[in-house]
């Protein structure tokens, strides 16, 4: 029987900040215009949210069937690896959380017509093809991408049109923030199992192209994070309390100079950990530049 702290566990709490980030992002970005309704601001979060567990829980389970997840594994437990959860109380998890999803974005089609109903449907099928297909996207190198844009400039633009129903540019701008962060922490992750996924043939970016083109990428990244403030306040001269956010990401660049100098597995773990506090605070930095 599963318990509430394997349940927690499997749900991989410390990833959630990349689902909750564009999400937040996106709505209050609305409400610096004055509207914004924190019900459809509720039912967002957990429709995104239960999204991001479902691509957790479809990873644990192909990972595991794959032999991806074995005992050279380095990094969190996964829960059928370490035999947590039996393959049937997964599959149990899997329809719990995929029925929490489609009724909460239910609600936000009935609130934005069939366009939300579309974004969601492509935002199902590429949590399926993540891992459970036979060209995954998670195993041809394409992670990275498909992560960028899903919990960036897409989660940030569709939520603030749940809030407006009208399309601003500014809001998907906004979402190179978290876009380019939740990247980040992917690649980190398959820069720490480089050998694992190598052997298991998982293709990631880190396989395919090395380590060093991998960091020359994440630096890339961390850049692209500190520059979206900019293109925000040339958009919109009237935001300059966004760049707040830019002088945050200056002060945490030792975390990425960490992470660039990392070359062993567990160098990277716990970096990991501080990156995913350094989402955290980015997206509250944010939050507060955006509302000032």
């Amino acid at each position: 029987m599963i318990t509430p702290l394997v349940l927690l566990e499997s749900t991989r709490p410390k990833t959630l900040i990349a689902s909750l980030s564009p999400i937040l992002l996106g709505s209050l970005f609305a409400l610096s215009e004055g509207r914004v309704s924190f019900g459809l601001l509720l039912m967002t979060l957990i429709s995104g949210v239960t999204l991001q567990i479902l691509v957790n829980l479809l990873n644990d389970y192909i990972d595991f069937s794959k032999g991806t997840d074995n005992e050279m594994r380095i990094g969190p437990r996964r829960m059928m690896q370490s035999g947590l959860v039996t393959k049937t109380e997964m599959y149990i998890l899997i329809g719990a959380f995929f029925l929490l999803f489609a009724l909460s974005t239910w609600v936000l089609v009935m609130r934005g017509s069939w366009v939300i109903f579309g974004m969601a449907s492509l935002g199902l099928v590429l949590a399926f093809m993540y891992t459970a297909t036979p060209y995954a996207i998670s195993y041809v190198g394409l992670g990275e991408l498909v992560v960028f844009i899903s919990f960036g400039p897409l989660a940030t633009l569709l939520t603030h049109y749940i809030q407006t129903l009208n399309w601003d540019m500014r809001a998907c701008v906004i979402g190179i923030i978290p876009g380019s962060l939740s990247a980040i922490l992917l690649l980190v992750n398959n820069l720490r199992d480089e050998v694992t996924d190598a052997l298991a043939n998982k293709k990631t970016v880190v396989v395919r192209f090395g380590s060093s083109f991998a960091k020359k990428l994440l630096l890339s990244l961390y850049i692209a994070a500190f520059l979206a403030p900019l293109g925000i306040w040339a958009l919109d001269s009237q935001r300059f309390p966004i760049l707040i956010t830019s002088l945050y990401l200056i002060f945490q660049s030792p975390v990425i100079l960490r992470l660039l100098k990392a070359t062993l597995p567990t160098d990277y773990l716990p970096l990991l950990s501080r990156f995913a506090s350094l989402m955290l605070f980015t997206t509250a930095v944010t939050i507060y530049g955006t509302l000032l």
